[in-house]
């Protein structure tokens, strides 16, 4: 089964209630998604882990940079959106229906209205015209420049889930970055970003990131339901075999790869044996943490490694990732956010 298929499916669900997923309370996260995500992991994601017939001889090592391959090349919010059926409904509360009309009517006029674009993007996201109210909430969020908060970025991505049948595009994961820089332990965008990364056949990253929001959310969080609903078949996906009932905190990882000492090791070094020594350690180390992942430790050194050796690029692109990966930690957010400063100053 393609994606597109599995999206057109999706379309129903989504009509069935989207009236509760857009009412929900501001920055909550519209956990009701549940019967929408579980139907994208257990199809698209087994679709991408398992690939075609023929495949079952690959390597680990070979599937994931496929998987990589595939994820860097996948749909953008546009594709995904012009391939997703239409969920457009009549508004059959006139008092409602003469509102978006005013509203329409008044952003004709005056395009740069704040308040107004944050309530048309709703009530269009309410009749399921989610293209109309993903163009009013990036409006919005243009208007409001550095004004604009994690939770005007997380409407914003739950409007292009919507928009896309339920597929994080790329642009959405972007949006899900400017989420967890504002507010780095936003409970809802790390659900998202966990379902992104099982949906496009990567569990051994999604898998931690569930299991981690788990360990450190509260009772009531909305998202709970959504995660315990899923998370032992995303498990079983990335190799692991859990109860839900029994995860409390994430178990302590013993991984191979270079350590801190090798690095500090390297220090002693002649300049050029000391820069081609720490490339090599980076490789090696950038590779495990992709594979297989680590302690913000790991991650706070490669950043470091990087940035020694001037790699700029490399060291923010680890360094966003990290930001994702421990979003629900603040204790390992300080520690990657410590090696990353000279990327702060240099802003």
């Amino acid at each position: 089964m393609g994606f597109w298929m599995i999206a057109g499916l999706l379309a129903v669900l989504v009509a069935a209630i989207i009236g509760l997923a857009l009412l929900r309370p501001r920055g909550g996260g519209a956990m009701v998604l549940a019967a929408i995500t579980l139907v994208v992991v257990a199809a698209y994601g087994l679709y991408r882990v398992f690939g075609a017939p023929g495949d079952g001889e690959m390597s680990p090592e070979a599937r994931i940079a496929q998987i990589e391959e595939a994820r860097a090349s996948r749909p953008d919010q546009a594709e995904a959106e012009a391939e997703t059926p239409s969920v457009t409904r009549e508004d059959i509360n006139p008092q409602r229906a003469a509102l978006v009309a005013q509203l329409r009517e008044v952003l004709e006029s005056t395009p740069d209205a704040a308040q107004e674009l944050g309530r048309l993007a709703q009530e269009e996201a309410r009749l399921g015209n989610f293209v109309a109210a993903r163009i009013a909430q990036q409006r919005l969020i243009e208007v409001l420049g550095t004004e604009a908060n994690a939770g005007h970025y997380l409407d914003l991505v739950e409007i292009q889930f919507m928009a896309a049948g339920g597929y994080v595009s790329p642009e959405t994961e972007a949006l899900l970055q400017q989420v967890l820089r504002r507010a780095p332990g936003n409970g809802a965008a790390q659900y998202y970003t966990g379902l992104m990364f099982a949906q496009q056949g990567r569990p051994d990253l999604g898998y931690p990131i569930w299991r981690d929001l788990l360990a450190v959310s509260e009772p009531g969080d909305p998202w709970i339901a959504a995660i315990r609903a899923q998370i032992e078949a995303v498990a079983a996906l990335a190799g692991e075999t859990i109860s839900v009932e029994d995860l409390v905190q994430p178990p302590e990882l013993d991984l191979p790869g270079p350590s801190a000492a090798d690095f500090i090791a390297a220090e002693a070094l002649d300049p050029e044996d000391r820069a081609e020594q720490i490339e090599t350690m980076a490789a090696g180390l950038a590779e495990r943490l992709a594979n297989l992942g680590g302690p913000p430790e790991d991650w706070a050194q490669l950043i470091s490694a990087y940035l020694a050796l001037d790699r700029t690029d490399a060291a923010r692109s680890v360094y966003d990732r990290a930001l994702v990966v421990f979003a629900g930690s603040d204790a390992a957010l300080e520690t990657v956010r410590a090696a990353a400063a000279p990327l702060e100053e240099g802003e």
